[in-house]
């Protein structure tokens, strides 16, 4: 970030990051999904010769759902949630896909919600402030979701309510 007219940097209070875990690369993807193309032809092709010819269209409709499952993987490995808290404000930044979706709040105005799990659900944070709200944490687990809340919290004074 750089400041105003006269250019000078402007360090931000904090910044956090979060990302989805990809632990495949497209390369990966696409030889994993070669490789299961082959051992799933391979086996058709084995029960075709003993008669049983009607596992092709099987065969075909399981590589077509794990093709669609890689495809989908691959379109949100750029998914990320970023807040930035400097001076008086807080900008939270999404993006699914290829949506990017910013929100600026005042920064003595936000709140951070946390809702404990409920049943066998997860928890949720919010950041809210003046009718407007983000959802935060989805790329991180319960416990990353707490220590996330207190973070922002304990790094910037930002309101905080369980």
């Amino acid at each position: 970030m750089t400041g105003g007219a006269s250019g000078s940097a402007q360090v931000a209070d904090l910044t956090i990051i979060t990302r989805p875990n990809c632990s495949l690369s497209e390369t990966g993807r696409l030889l994993f999904f070669c490789v299961m193309l082959l051992l799933s032809v391979a086996i058709a092709v084995g029960f075709a010769l003993i008669g049983a010819w009607l596992i092709f269209p099987f065969a075909g409709l399981e590589m077509a759902g794990l093709g669609w499952a890689l495809y989908y993987i691959s379109c949100h490995t750029g998914d990320y949630e970023c807040i930035v808290v400097s001076g008086d404000r807080v900008l939270v930044e999404t993006r699914s896909y290829k949506s990017v979706e910013k929100v600026e709040f005042q920064r003595h105005w936000v709140k951070v919600i946390v809702q404990p799990p409920l049943g066998h659900g997860r928890c949720r944070i919010w950041v809210r402030a003046s009718g407007k709200e983000v959802e935060l944490g989805r790329f991180v687990d319960d416990d990353g979701r707490m220590a996330l809340s207190r973070q922002i919290e304990e790094q910037t004074g930002v309101g905080y309510k369980v």
